[in-house]
């Protein structure tokens, strides 16, 4: 019962830790989206994933400053460095 019970609760610790990192990455993504609307983008979706974030906008093209725009929020928002964040533009 002992071996079983100690299996038990490492199912539901790592079940918990889980669904707080899934949550956390929901609140990032939310966060991200909300900030880039208010800066102007309109249609932008952010993925946030264990050590990459990527950020989806519906722009024919990136000026420099709206790449740091969208790439300073993303850092700020998930603490990534800039190297793990991906800005993908997608034609209106």
């Amino acid at each position: 019962v002992g071996k079983r019970a100690e299996s038990v609760w490492q199912t539901v610790t790592q079940i918990s830790h889980n669904l707080f990192r899934t949550t956390r990455q929901t609140e990032q993504e939310r966060a991200i989206e909300t900030q880039l609307v208010a800066k102007g983008f309109e249609d932008a979706a952010a993925f946030v994933q264990e050590g990459t974030v990527t950020i989806v906008v519906k722009r024919d093209r990136l000026s420099d400053e709206d790449t740091a725009q969208i790439l300073e929020i993303a850092m700020r928002q998930t603490e990534q460095e800039a190297g793990n964040v991906k800005i993908i533009p997608v034609a209106g």
